[in-house]
């Protein structure tokens, strides 16, 4: 007599192939012929296949097309933009006073004669530098303000 564990592994192996069985006989049953080949219908073959080269002929457009765009993959594509700093604009009158982008010529003047203005000693200051006139001398002391006077003037033009 067989053993338990025998009755059932020859139990599961009768019923699997059974199942494979029945899988087979669906395809048949459904009317599918395994060994032949499905017929294809030669218009759906021609549209297909005119379709096919249609996608491959855009492909090939679209491939040059980018390739053009891309354009040289060291200098880039030239623009408008990019051919505009070949030659410099033509300046205006009001380009022209204009040292940067934002400071004009009349400004920078002006700032200079403040500086100047604020950074020269006032003669009662210069008097008061030197000290007493009667120790110095008023001829002396005059002739120091007015050297003074001169080299500030001096700078300031330079400017």
């Amino acid at each position: 007599m067989l053993s338990s564990s025998s009755k059932v592994s020859q139990h599961i192996f009768r019923h699997g192939c059974a199942i494979i069985k029945l899988l087979l006989s669906t395809d048949e049953a459904a009317g599918r012929d395994l060994g032949k080949k499905r017929r294809r219908d030669p218009y759906a073959a021609a549209q297909s296949a005119a379709k096919r080269k249609a996608n491959l002929s855009r492909q090939e457009v679209l491939r040059q097309e980018r390739a053009i765009a891309a354009g040289d993959p060291v200098r880039g594509v030239e623009t408008a933009f990019l051919r505009s700093f070949d030659s410099p604009p033509a300046a205006t009158a009001d380009e022209d006073q204009r040292l940067s982008f934002s400071l004009k010529r009349s400004v920078l003047d002006a700032s200079v004669a403040r500086s100047a203005w604020l950074t020269t000693p006032t003669e009662e200051a210069l008097r008061a530098e030197l000290g007493p006139a009667h120790v110095v001398g008023e001829e002396v002391a005059s002739e120091i303000i007015a050297e003074r006077k001169a080299v500030t003037e001096k700078t300031t033009s330079k400017c």
